[in-house]
């Protein structure tokens, strides 16, 4: 078979066989080989198989054209039948949106009505209870008119008689006299008291005074004592530490003198080496660490000053 050489790649993956081999090596294919026929069969190693009677690819598509155009025309007319059904979906909503605004109407006036009928009847109920009301009030109202007038004559008789008992009553200017003295008497009588009142507050109000001030002076006396205490204690303890520190005056004014005797013992401890330094190897002594004089065993406290300063206080105190 003959072809270009850009497609021999190509044509080396490709087989010839009969159409009753073909199924049988199509197992035997490796990845990108296939196997074809003279009658036009195919067998791809993936598994994908096409007989020579198969429809083409151009009857397919002519198939699937008649078929998409069937598809449109029944998409049309389902968009038809939709819309139809839309439009009768919307008019049924709307009639029966009427039919629940006309109920709700009905039932509003019913509810109105009701209302209405309960308002009635409790304004005839106020206005029945308000007769009875007003039928009793009535009956009191008369009742108190009587009465009324009764006192009235009563009222009428009495002034009669007081006015006669006032024309022949005697002169009051006397006793009115003796009334204003009596007043002045109670006047005076209560200024006494206010006074008496307000010079017992005061002393009343100096003897708290004294009493807080005398607590003050016994907790303050006491505060005092304790103070007093305290101070005694302290002294006692000053003593003890002045004690303290004159027997350690005492015992760092003998320490410059063992000082300069183990400076002097120091330092002839460090001219031996220069004298070993001749040959005589039998004679050196292996010098000894030296240490400073301040490490060692002194007073208490002398190790915290110098030299200078333990010196100068030694010749001080001596």
């Amino acid at each position: 078979m003959t072809a270009p050489h850009q497609l021999a790649r190509r044509l080396a993956q490709i087989g010839i066989v009969d159409d009753a081999d073909g199924a049988r090596l199509q197992r035997e294919l490796k990845v990108g080989q296939r196997l074809v026929s003279a009658s036009g069969a195919l067998w791809r190693w993936d598994g994908l198989t096409a007989s020579a009677d198969a429809p083409t690819a151009a009857a397919l598509r002519l198939a699937q054209k008649n078929r998409l155009a069937e598809l449109e025309a029944e998409a049309t007319e389902a968009t038809r039948a939709l819309r139809i059904a839309e439009a009768a979906l919307a008019a049924s909503e709307a009639r029966v949106k009427q039919a629940v605004d006309a109920e709700k109407a009905a039932r509003d006036g019913w509810r109105e009505a009701q209302r209405a009928l309960g308002e009635a009847r409790d304004a005839l109920a106020r206005a029945e209870k308000a007769a009875g009301e007003l039928a009793s009030r009535r009956a009191v109202l008369d009742e108190s008119r009587g009465r009324v007038a009764e006192s009235v004559a009563e009222a009428e008789e009495v002034f009669q008689q007081a006015q006669k008992a006032l024309e022949a009553a005697p002169d009051l200017s006397e006793l009115q006299a003796r009334l204003d003295g009596l007043a002045r008497d109670v006047a005076q009588d209560r200024a006494k008291l206010a006074d008496a009142r307000a010079a017992h507050e005061g002393l009343r109000r100096e003897a708290e005074t004294r009493t807080r001030r005398l607590t003050a002076i016994g907790t303050e006396r006491t505060s005092w004592t304790q103070r007093a205490a305290n101070a005694d204690t302290h002294i006692a303890s000053l003593r003890e530490r002045r004690t303290e520190t004159a027997n350690e005056h005492a015992a760092l004014a003998e320490a410059p003198d063992e000082l300069d005797a183990r400076r002097r013992a120091l330092m002839s401890q460090l001219s031996e080496p220069k004298r070993c330094a001749r040959p005589q190897p039998t004679g050196c002594r292996r010098p000894r660490t030296y240490r400073p004089i301040w490490t060692r065993r002194l007073p208490p406290r002398s190790r915290r000053w110098p030299r200078a300063a333990r010196t100068g206080y030694a010749r001080k105190s001596g």
